[in-house]
């Protein structure tokens, strides 16, 4: 016939349900302390609050100041490529560009 155990055995099963239960509600000696968890969560939503104002901010422009800033840009690329075409110029424009230049360095030093 079973027996019922005795109350000295059913301690240790309470304390590792309580063990479970602090561990389950993160009280555990692993855990960050309330402050740090705090900072860090207030932290996190500013940085989504940002993001977020970020792109409302870019939503909520007028269509005025799109235009405004699509002008600008291309004034930016219209004058940017002059710069571009001579360091992108074939090789062989480049050589002939320095042949004339010593041809006429030359044809100067005959000169004198």
């Amino acid at each position: 016939m079973a027996q019922r155990l005795g109350e000295w055995a059913r301690g240790p099963a309470e304390a590792t349900g309580l063990y479970r239960a602090v561990l389950l509600r993160g009280l555990g000696v692993d855990s960050k302390p309330e402050l740090q968890r705090v900072l860090e969560h207030r932290r996190r939503n500013q940085l989504i609050k940002k993001k977020k104002e970020e792109l409302e901010a870019k939503r909520l422009q007028c269509p005025f100041e799109q235009e405004l800033l699509r002008r600008q840009q291309r004034l930016n690329q219209l004058e940017k490529p002059p710069e571009k075409e001579e360091e992108h110029a074939p090789e062989f424009i480049k050589v002939r560009e320095n042949l004339r230049r010593i041809a006429t360095l030359s044809s100067e030093e005959r000169a004198l």
